[in-house]
């Protein structure tokens, strides 16, 4: 599917509806933020953009998990190497009791709610999407990506972007937008 727009060329309009992927979310609210400053600054202007015009922009209770989970591990991660010892952590059993933790849960709640200050919660009406469809799609996607591209097949939303398997998914009906193309 060639229906892609690169982020950098877009400009955002007061009718569209724009479902913001998680990886965009990393870009501005997560420990990874120091990372792809060119595309940082593209997201954050689209995101500015958009809600300036009052465009849509959603976010699903899938999102915001996935958000939670991957920046979750990432402090994890960088907690263990901090230890001193080479033994191996279980994140609940050694990670969950410290006060690390709870200043990592604290700091990623913190993003969530300034996420959510900048965009809209959708109830997914997930009793009425196709399992079949997300099925079929997910010879081409991990599971999540493939219920967002359901949900933006079912609703006409634009998908906002920074994951190859959407961008390339062959049952992609709408418009993807990306800070990159490779």
């Amino acid at each position: 599917m060639n229906n892609y727009s690169l982020l950098k060329d877009f400009e955002p309009k007061a009718s569209h509806i724009y479902l913001i992927d998680t990886n965009i979310l990393m870009y501005l609210f997560s420990p990874i933020a120091s990372y792809g400053e060119k595309k940082q600054e593209q997201i954050s202007r689209f995101l500015q953009q958009s809600k300036n015009i009052e465009a849509g922009l959603i976010v699903t209770s899938h999102i915001l998990g996935e958000f939670f989970h991957v920046n979750l591990n990432i402090y994890f991660e960088n907690w263990c190497k901090s230890q001193k010892d080479s033994i191996r952590f279980d994140l609940k059993k050694n990670y969950r009791p410290t006060s690390d933790f709870s200043d990592s849960v604290n700091a990623i709640n913190s993003s969530i709610s300034s996420i959510l200050k900048l965009t809209e919660r959708f109830n997914d009406n997930f009793n009425n999407t196709s399992m079949i469809n997300i099925a079929n799609h997910c010879h081409f996607s991990e599971f999540t990506d493939s219920y967002l591209l359901e949900l933006s097949n079912q609703n006409g939303w634009i998908i906002v972007s920074n994951d190859n398997d959407l961008l390339n998914h062959p049952n992609r009906r709408n418009l993807l937008i990306t800070p990159n193309f490779k």
